[in-house]
């Protein structure tokens, strides 16, 4: 990373761009969006309640706070997100020589519970087809729809996407 600032003086928000830069070239775009996201909450955070925002001053107790108030106001997997958001941000960090110590090293990232997903019954899955059935073009569509998900589990993200 470049910056013109000593590194004791190198801000979060001196890397984002940097660190945007080097996602781009081993991450998706929506990685790369999560993850600078993150950083920059953790920025927002830090800097609203007085925290330092100099990468070499920040500690873990620091981290573990805007950790804490993610999971207080998120979800888990968001929280677990985040979490993984700065895990790696710090280890870049410490790759550019800018921190030596990560620290995210010893915070162990939440849990996060699989969500119990109400599933069709069999009488419902039936109907459902029927419904699609027919001889029209949108029906054999829709038909044809149905039974992918049903046979494959595709989700609809992967299906659109």
């Amino acid at each position: 990373m470049v910056t013109m600032q000593t590194t004791a003086q190198v801000t979060i928000g001196d890397c984002v761009d940097s660190y945007r830069r080097h996602l781009s070239s081993v991450a998706s775009p929506n990685t790369v969006r999560v993850y600078v996201q993150g950083v920059e909450q953790l920025q927002g955070y830090l800097g609203a309640m007085g925290m330092p925002v100099v990468v070499a001053n920040i500690r873990a107790e620091h981290v573990e706070m805007f950790l804490k108030d993610q999971r207080e106001r998120l979800s888990a997997a968001t929280a677990a997100t985040r979490h993984m958001a700065l895990r790696r941000f710090f280890g870049w960090l410490q790759e550019q020589s800018e921190i030596t110590t990560s620290p995210m090293a010893r915070l162990s990232p939440p849990k996060v519970t699989a969500p119990v997903v109400d599933i069709l019954s069999t009488d419902d899955l039936r109907r459902l087809l029927a419904a699609a059935k027919g001889r029209g073009f949108e029906e054999r569509r829709d038909y044809a729809t149905l039974r992918l998900f049903l046979d494959t589990g595709l989700r609809v993200s992967e299906m659109a996407g």
